[in-house]
């Protein structure tokens, strides 16, 4: 008997060395062309963050540049009410408005501007119509405020208005206080005002304070 060919058989028989059998539903088992994509590492971590991060800071200073400008335009129209609303920090808001350009008033707060005491003196029996006017004004205010305007109003025998006028602080401040531009937080000043009224004999007075 010719013996076979040299092939060896794998035990059982099979007619081949390789089996291939498809591949079951739950099979994990990938086809041969198929490759495995590996990610980088880094792909969720820090190193994706600062592409987002340039995208905000333009935002941001703009932001702050609009700040800026809001804060500038707030100083500049009501710089004065700030001053008088929060004494502690008018020196910040005086500096700050030097560079802008402005300016910041004193507070103009009528209602704290008493007058303590005043007095009309006549200075000669002769002459009726001259007559000296002293008065103490104060500020009860916690912030310094302008020199108010002083009206004067004379009456006669029967109370009845007989003049008015008008006085600015340079015309009624008593010059042994200087060159006074404001009056103190607590702060009195004195008035000494010398008048003519001419035919008119005043009996009666009347001061008010306040600002144009």
């Amino acid at each position: 008997m010719q013996a076979a060919s040299g092939v060896a058989l794998p035990p059982g028989g099979q007619g081949s060395a390789r089996e291939n059998r498809p591949a079951s539903a739950g099979s994990s088992a990938l086809p041969e062309h198929d490759e495995i994509l590996t990610l980088p590492d880094d792909l969720f971590g820090p190193g994706a963050v600062p592409q987002e991060t340039g995208r905000r800071w333009p935002w941001a200073v703009g932001s702050l540049v609009l700040l800026v400008l809001v804060a500038a335009q707030g100083l500049f129209f009501f710089g004065t009410d700030l001053a008088a609303s929060m004494p502690g920090v008018r020196p910040a808001l005086i500096q700050g408005c030097d560079w802008l350009g402005c300016h910041i008033a004193l507070a103009r707060m009528p209602d704290q501007l008493f007058i303590e005491a005043s007095d009309m003196q006549v200075l000669n029996p002769a002459r009726a119509g001259e007559v000296l006017f002293t008065a103490t004004i104060r500020n009860r205010a916690q912030v310094a405020q302008e020199l108010p305007l002083l009206e004067v109003t004379i009456t006669d025998a029967l109370n009845q208005t007989a003049a008015r006028k008008v006085f600015y602080p340079v015309q009624y401040l008593d010059k042994t206080q200087g060159e006074l531009t404001g009056v103190a937080a607590n702060q009195e000043i004195l008035v000494k005002l010398y008048l003519d009224t001419g035919d008119i004999k005043p009996t009666g007075y009347r001061l008010y304070l306040f600002f144009a």
